[in-house]
């Protein structure tokens, strides 16, 4: 009759006990980020290193880590597969589990603001990606392995400094501002002005160097595929997040003396943004667009049009849209799907043939793409692509094209890759036949 109120008497001291130490370092946690968060210039917000975030985790103690045999081959890409795996085992299950909960509440704190661990005005942090947007719950594993590692490279993490409990309340509205060190303009190199959308370099095509053996004009040749420009920071109007952007855009493959060569040299404006919008699962959905306006010519200067055009990719509900779907044997898998509107007014075809019986035209269409990636280690991955883009004249005349295209890309790194690429159907913007096999050398930014 005495041991079993004994034995609860024990229990319930050495639940409080233990209850107790986690409070202190959930307290030393909270500590730890305050005294790393670097204030703004305004004082209502600041931002904190990676690394000095995930020394602050580790230092209060609160999701210590025994350290575990294959963590020495794979260190913290290790740590945080082991997080986000389905189940977590063994005796760092709690603290994997803490961890898990830790950075999906930082990346996703509107989805889950009752079980929220340590949010912005409970004096925790918020991630974001660089340009402000919200991250996609699918990448929380790839986060966690940079805070690990301390690479700040892609992340904009918010803090509220010591002097301040209240957060920011508008988060994504000081992108810019509450990082000092955050230049004002981005400079961006990718392979179209659709792909200065995207915000972070990993994931945008890269611009291409390539050598073409070109099977419908029976040729092998050089071609050069880019855009470079400048990204400028976050402005709002409501809800909607918006970026301005300038850009060069340079397509070029065949030969001089070739009449069929792609020939496409443009100069632009464009306005990129994301609005998001509450689900009935209790999230929210962000939906992305953009609408650039360019003055298009050649190399030459010898043709002249204007066009204006506008792209919407949606967040759609299935698995690996726009965020990755793990798959077995570290491979993932993504997609997106946009839909697309665009004018154009020729003032001169020049050498443009297929351009010739064209004064304009008024197109709808969409995009798709699907990308395959394996993590070879190291950060190198190994991708497959495969995109198709359809366009379709509202009125009667030239304007429609399709254009199917598939990659194989080894990147060692974030900046650069190296491929073969194949091309059907036909440009976009000049309508010119394409029959193309390319041996690629890329670089983003």
């Amino acid at each position: 009759m005495i041991v079993r109120p004994a034995l609860l008497l024990l229990a319930s001291i050495g639940w409080a006990s233990a209850a107790a130490a986690e409070n202190e370092s959930f307290e030393a946690l909270r500590q730890g980020i305050a005294g790393a968060c670097t204030a703004s210039p305004g004082g209502q917000s600041g931002t904190i290193k990676a690394g000095a975030l995930g020394r602050a985790i580790f230092a209060s103690g609160y999701a210590p880590l025994t350290f575990q045999f294959e963590w020495v081959q794979t260190g913290s890409a290790g740590i945080a597969a082991a997080a986000f795996s389905k189940p977590a085992a063994g005796e760092n299950t709690a603290s994997l589990y803490k961890l898990n909960r830790l950075i999906t509440s930082w990346m996703r704190p509107e989805t889950d603001k009752a079980g929220a661990y340590l949010p912005l005005q409970a004096g925790g942090v918020e991630i974001r990606r660089s340009n402000g947007t919200p991250w996609p719950g699918g990448k929380a594993r790839d986060v966690l392995e940079a805070v690990l590692d301390g690479k700040d490279a892609g992340l904009l993490i918010l803090c509220a400094p010591p002097s301040n409990s209240a957060p920011d309340p508008a988060p994504a509205q000081v992108a810019a501002a509450t990082a000092p060190d955050e230049a004002r303009v981005d400079f961006v190199i990718t392979r179209a002005p659709a792909d200065m959308t995207i915000g972070l370099p990993a994931d945008r095509p890269p611009a291409e160097v390539a050598f073409t053996q070109d099977f419908e004009a029976r040729e092998r040749t050089l071609s050069v595929f880019g855009t470079a420009g400048l990204r400028w920071h976050e402005f709002q109007i409501g809800k909607t997040h918006l970026w301005p952007m300038a850009f060069v855009q340079l397509e070029r493959e065949g030969s001089t003396s070739d009449p069929d060569a792609i020939d496409n040299l443009a100069i632009g404006f464009q306005i990129d943004g994301f609005f998001q919008q509450r689900q009935k699962s209790g999230g929210e959905a962000s939906h992305y667009f953009a609408v650039n306006g360019r003055y298009m010519s050649d190399t030459r200067f010898d043709s002249r049009s204007w066009s204006l055009a506008a792209r919407f990719t949606p967040q759609i509900n299935l698995p690996g849209n726009d965020v990755e779907y793990e798959l077995p044997m570290g491979l993932a898998f993504h997609w997106l799907l946009s839909g697309t509107f665009d004018l154009l007014a020729i003032d001169s075809p020049g050498r443009k043939a297929e351009l010739a019986d064209a004064s304009s035209w008024t197109r709808i269409g969409l995009d798709a793409a699907a990308y395959l990636t394996l993590r070879a280690g190291g950060g190198a991955k190994v991708q497959l692509r495969g995109s198709y883009a359809l366009r379709h004249n509202l009125a009667s005349g030239p304007g429609d094209a399709q254009l199917l295209s598939a990659q194989l890309l080894y990147l060692p790194n974030d900046m650069i890759s190296f491929g073969l690429s194949y091309d059907l159907g036909r440009n976009l913007d000049s309508l010119t036949r394409n029959n193309v096999l390319r041996a690629t050398f890329g670089l983003r930014k």
